[in-house]
């Protein structure tokens, strides 16, 4: 209390800009005293940590406040939605933001809470975590969670069974409808792609590059670039690598890195392993072969699919565009279409004729295998005819040389002479014989060998033509490639265009939308318009009750003229202003096109080695890059809103129009937004370490990620007697706000802070 009201307000700001910055007060410290020197008065920092002591439960209720009046009644319409997601891989986390239109027209997004948890997550557990973030501290009394309309959470077990365990409690009034995030289930499209000869070349390469050593440096000299390293559940990840071993070439990647690495002791045991399984292993050429046509599939059958993902989690009302992406993804895979012969892959086709090359040089290896076998065995039965010939020979001349010694004619001592001489001869004969039969042993013995040897050969091209004789040619290697994407295919089929699809209904709310664009407007007819109309009734809340009645369609179809005339009048949309994010966009658009530029350059000066690159696949097709806003979906998404705002929020001319694009703004394409507030959460971490007492880590996290909506917010007195300085009040049930207990959180930093550098 001896605190004047200045000094009060001078401090509590200094925290809020401690917690902004994202600093520790044991490094703010270190400037406090040279900052104070410079100060006037009573305007003194003093000693940090009472700092942060004394007013982290007033800055925390400030915070709290600042949620109430921003979201209050007063400042925007009562309808609401939801977006959370939990993070149970580095750390036990729950986050909740609460998204609503504002009336002076803006959707605004707020996190409400940030909860963190010892036990083990269940739906039960996270449905009370939801209901206690917004009714017993933040949002509203539980009488107007009538208006909550949708829950945005990703498509894992215990968020649907939170949303489910919300529906079905009798003691709760709302019934929001569970909306599903779709970038996630993009994502399992791309995982459902089928390639087993890529996948075990992606291990071993994020195990080269794991600890991003001097093979990374190389990687750099030769390529221009730093390695991507994929894997965890984010297929778009595994795409960017793919397209990036387009662009650079397996083989040289193959060929000059991991020989480097062998020569140079970098990694030189993870790169032998790779040589080893796909250069000079048995049947390492045939899997290095079908590993780069998998890869080229991968980019051609998955570059929708994670352009789209990236796409679609923005913070713009993306609901109002998002017909166009999935049209586009119905087109790409063929919805209303037998077969998949309409895909087309043109990387395919051009890594298929070098891994072509590949499959054939490896059958004329084991059919010449075949061949110098046979060829062996006839030489082995030549060698064994031949020597069985010598014997009988043998046998025929000792059967001679007996009948001539039985001779009569021959006087006594002649005979005896004779016998003499035959009895040496017999010995000579026998002994040759052994010898013969010796050899014509190790001759069969060798025969038998060949034999065996010929059947394992043959055998050999018997199985490689099992199991590769369809991939020798290009047209198989095409089909190969259409096989490993079509079951993610399917996927994108089973989970948007199947009835019971997790985003199936959000693909339907998303086409309904197409009324809302103003160019759309312009040129379909009335009665296509009014289809379009009639299809809002897929915005339900979980128990079946629509959003949009009859009677609400019934006189939204009755504005439909006067929207078309709206629509066909000339309207400057340069006029609007540029958002903050598309500016972003913008410039990191025009940073990459510099540094491809760049990079295409120094190649042209001979720094990289120009490489022969048979096995590039070379033209990926990258998201077309452009300066007009109509090809930023978030931006032109933003401008749709924008221009009904001009017509029913300030100039009033449609009502039906105006309540309908306000509720449907609430549904959100993705979760992404809570999943950058654990970016934020990451980044307290490894600042500020895992001791922090549990009331300023959620002060940290609400100064970081609610910093636009505070500094939007009017500002309110901090000597008003509105805030209780003494300490944050408690609720009775709460045993979250202790007396700044530590709440220890484990963090693998590995890998969560597997970045590339240049991203």
């Amino acid at each position: 209390q001896s605190f004047s009201g200045a000094k009060k307000e001078f401090q509590v700001k200094m925290l809020d800009n401690i917690f902004r910055s994202n600093v520790t007060a044991h490094s703010f410290g270190g400037m406090a005293p040279f900052l104070d020197q410079h100060l006037e008065g009573e305007l003194q920092i003093g000693q940090v940590i009472d700092l942060v002591e004394r007013w982290k439960n007033v800055l925390y209720n400030i915070y709290v406040a600042n949620h109430r009046t921003i979201l209050s009644d007063e400042n925007c319409f009562p309808e609401f939605g939801t977006v959370s997601d939990g993070t149970p891989s580095f750390a036990n986390v729950e986050n909740l933001r609460v998204v609503k239109v504002t009336k002076a027209g803006k959707i605004i997004s707020v996190m409400v809470s940030f909860e963190l948890y010892d036990e083990s997550m269940t739906g039960e557990k996270h449905a009370s975590h939801l209901i206690k973030g917004l009714c017993r501290k933040w949002h509203s009394p539980l009488a107007n969670l009538e208006n909550w309309k949708v829950a945005t959470q990703d498509g894992c077990k215990v968020n649907g069974a939170a949303v489910r365990h919300i529906q079905e409690c009798d003691d709760l009034v709302c019934k929001p409808h569970g909306n599903c995030c779709a970038p996630h289930t993009l994502g399992l499209s791309g995982k459902a792609f089928v390639t087993p000869n890529l996948k075990a070349l992606r291990g071993r390469f994020n195990v080269v590059i794991r600890y991003r050593g001097k093979v990374v440096e190389y990687y750099k000299e030769l390529f221009g670039q730093s390695p991507i390293k994929s894997g965890g559940i984010r297929w778009w990840i595994e795409f960017e690598q793919s397209a990036q071993w387009v662009e650079h070439g397996i083989l040289n990647i193959v060929s000059d890195l991991c020989t480097w690495g062998v020569a140079n002791n970098a990694s030189a045991q993870s790169c032998q392993s790779l040589l080893t399984e796909f250069r000079d292993g048995p049947g390492a050429k045939e899997k290095l072969a079908l590993a780069l046509v998998e890869n080229a599939a991968v980019v051609d059958g998955g570059r929708l699919f994670a352009v789209f993902t990236y796409i679609t989690e923005g913070n713009d009302p993306l609901i109002l565009i998002a017909y166009k992406v999935f049209d586009e993804l119905d087109a790409f895979v063929g919805v209303g279409t037998t077969g998949y012969l309409h895909i087309d892959l043109p990387n395919v086709k051009k890594i298929a004729i070098k891994a072509s090359e590949m499959m054939c040089e490896s059958r004329d290896k084991i059919d010449k295998a075949v061949t110098s076998a046979r060829a062996h065995v006839q030489v082995c039965q030549d060698d064994c005819l031949d020597k069985d010939q010598a014997l009988q020979q043998l046998s025929v001349a000792r059967a001679r040389a007996g009948a001539g010694s039985r001779s009569s004619g021959r006087s006594t001592t002649a005979r005896n002479d004779y016998s003499n001489i035959s009895n040496d001869s017999a010995a000579t004969d026998a002994e040759a014989k052994k010898k013969a039969e010796d050899e014509l042993k190790a001759a069969k013995k060798t025969f038998a060998t060949a034999k065996k040897a010929l059947k394992e050969s043959e055998k050999a091209l018997a199985d490689w033509d099992k199991e590769h004789k369809d991939h020798m040619s290009i047209s198989g290697l095409i089909a190969h490639a259409r096989r490993c994407i079509i079951p993610g295919f399917e996927k994108y089929k089973e989970q948007f265009i199947n009835p019971r699809g997790r985003c199936t209904s959000l693909r339907l709310k998303a086409q309904c939308c197409k009324v809302f664009n103003p160019f759309e407007l312009d040129v379909l007819p009335e009665p296509a318009i009014c289809l379009l109309i009639d299809k809002f009734s897929e915005f339900k809340l979980s128990d079946g009750t629509r959003i949009f009645d009859d009677d609400f369609l019934r006189n939204m179809k009755g504005e439909v003229k006067k929207a078309k005339l709206h629509a066909s009048r000339a309207f400057d949309w340069d006029s609007l202003p540029k958002s903050k994010q598309y500016k972003n966009r913008d410039h990191r658009r025009k940073l990459k096109k510099e540094a491809a530029r760049v990079r295409m350059e120094t190649r042209e000066d001979g720094e990289y080695a120009p490489y022969e690159q048979s096995d590039v696949a070379g033209e990926y097709s990258k998201p077309k890059d452009s300066d007009k806003w109509q090809d930023d979906l978030g931006e032109y998404a933003r401008r749709i809103w924008e221009w009904w705002l001009i017509r029913w929020l300030h100039v009033k001319d449609f009502t039906y129009f105006g309540l309908a694009i306000r509720k449907v703004v609430l549904w959100l394409l993705s979760s992404a937004v809570v999943e950058r507030d654990f970016s934020q959460y990451v980044c307290i971490i490894n600042a500020c370490g895992n001791g922090l007492s549990f009331p300023v880590m959620q002060g940290r996290i609400f100064a970081r990620c609610n910093k636009d909506v505070y500094d939007e917010l009017a500002a309110k007195s901090l000597d008003s007697e509105e805030f209780n300085y003494s300490i944050m009040p408690k609720d009775d049930d709460d045993d979250d706000d202790d007396d700044g207990d530590a709440v220890v959180v484990d963090s693998d930093a590995e890998e969560v802070l597997e970045v590339d550098s240049d991203e």
